[in-house]
């Protein structure tokens, strides 16, 4: 845990382990400093399931036209 310089507290581990149940992200890390006002995370996405994904999405559109 760690306190932003507003005086939120941060659960880093919490918050990686919510954004990691996204099933495009493969993996991800959150940067936090006790002098920074936000975290930062690094996102490695999925890429198989972001492009599976894709054409899903491009297949509903054509098909709500």
């Amino acid at each position: 845990m760690v306190k932003l310089r507003g005086g939120e507290y941060v659960s880093l581990t919490k918050v990686e382990m919510a954004i990691g149940k996204v099933p495009t992200i493969e993996n991800c890390c959150l940067c936090a400093s006790a002098t920074a006002e936000y975290t930062v995370a690094l996102i490695c996405p999925n890429t198989k399931k972001m492009a599976v994904s894709f054409f899903q999405l491009i297949h509903y559109w054509k098909t709500i036209r």
